[in-house]
């Protein structure tokens, strides 16, 4: 590796360096699953089929496979000159030899040899997986995006989506957000709850459904009846995504930073105006992992200790907690004893130096909410 720090090049190699720190086999097992691969690429591959790059170790042979195209031409520079994007699925189901294991991506600090029975056993897994038909290109990426583990991807793709909004009654588009509008709600789990769909396939029968209106997700989100309503998009499918009704609010919010993400200044010389109000600055605190947990547990936000400019943690892994506060109150840099932590901050989780959003803090109740990000990701901490 030429001695460079490694450095994870995309999600689903943020998620096995996680799973290798938390000692955690089935983490691993379960993203590499699903996630996509890569094979070396050869001048002259062509209808003989993809040549095939194997490793000897211990007297067996293992099949060489990359979690990332960096990865693949960090190991085999001088010799692929291309890649092909492959699946677990799709190499179980030509596996070569049943002798075989193997190798994920095996110079990098994430390497996995797997034996022959580990593959066999892991491609079962796999055939037993309902088949998912997409309705779409959309719902391609956000099926990849999900298990992947990738919920930033996900979720812009989710709202910017239009979706199939079932009613319990006759009612158009332009009627949604009207009084008396006719919500299909139904209990879920003791919840009340509310469905969407991303394309008709993923419909239920339509003798189970008076009506369907097709309307912008984002409609949906700024219609909301209440925060006593769950939403869950595609139920009933290998793609089902659930967001409690303190959530349904994040996702228009998460729009408006999508907007901010992908907008471009059009004048170089433009100067900002200036607004009225505090100037605000974001600062960050580190926080024991003990901490943290009892946070997400309990509840409470009082912080001890050395406050700093948001910035790099100066660690790669464990918690800290960002939030916003007045320009005017002070040194950013300082030590504070019991700080009360405003409405909206963030408590941040490192893995291996990649940052993971795990909870805001509702200062009203002293409690922390998931983030939707890790809702998705299936995680609480």
């Amino acid at each position: 590796m030429g001695g460079a720090a490694w450095a994870a090049a995309n999600s689903a190699e943020r998620r096995l360096a996680r799973a290798w720190a938390d000692d955690d086999a089935d983490s691993f097992a379960d993203v590499l699953l699903h996630a996509d691969l890569f094979l070396p690429g050869f001048p002259d591959d062509g209808a003989s089929g993809q040549r095939l790059l194997t490793r000897e170790r211990g007297g067996r042979t293992f099949l060489l496979v990359y979690t990332s195209v960096e990865a693949l031409q960090e190991a085999i520079p001088a010799v692929g000159v291309g890649w092909r994007r492959t699946t677990f699925a799709e190499l179980v189901g030509s596996w070569p030899n049943p002798a075989w294991g193997l190798a994920v991506s095996p110079h990098t600090p994430i390497g996995a040899y797997l034996d022959a029975e580990q593959v066999r056993l892991l491609g079962e897994e796999v055939a037993a997986e309902p088949p998912f038909a997409p309705g779409g290109e959309r719902e391609r990426a956000m099926r990849a995006a999900q298990r992947a583990g990738d919920a930033e991807v996900y979720l812009d793709l989710l709202v910017t989506a239009d979706v199939l909004l079932p009613l319990a009654g006759p009612a158009g588009a332009d009627d949604l957000g009207k009084p008396g509008f006719p919500w299909l709600v139904e209990r879920v789990d003791g919840a009340a709850t509310i469905a969407v769909f991303t394309s008709r396939q993923r419909l239920p029968d339509p003798a189970d459904r008076p009506a369907v209106v097709e309307v912008p997700l984002l409609s949906v989100v700024r219609a909301w009846p209440g925060a006593a309503y769950r939403m869950v998009v595609n139920p009933g499918s290998p793609m089902v995504a659930e967001f409690t009704g303190a959530q349904v609010p994040d996702l228009w919010r998460w729009a408006q930073e999508l907007v901010l993400r992908r907008t471009v200044p059009t004048h170089k010389g433009a100067v900002d105006v200036p607004v009225a109000g505090p100037r605000m600055r974001r600062v960050q605190a580190l926080v024991d992992s003990s901490r943290a947990l009892e946070w997400l547990a309990a509840g409470g936000g009082l912080v001890t200790g050395s406050v700093a400019p948001a910035g790099a943690a100066g660690i790669l892994d464990g918690y800290l907690v960002r939030w916003h506060e007045d320009d005017a109150g002070g040194a950013a840099t300082r030590q504070v004893v019991g700080l009360v932590l405003p409405y909206g901050a963030q408590l941040v989780r490192l893995v291996a130096g990649h940052e993971l959003v795990v909870a805001t803090y509702d200062a009203e109740l002293s409690w922390w909410r998931p983030s939707i990000m890790s809702v998705l990701r299936g995680e609480t901490l």
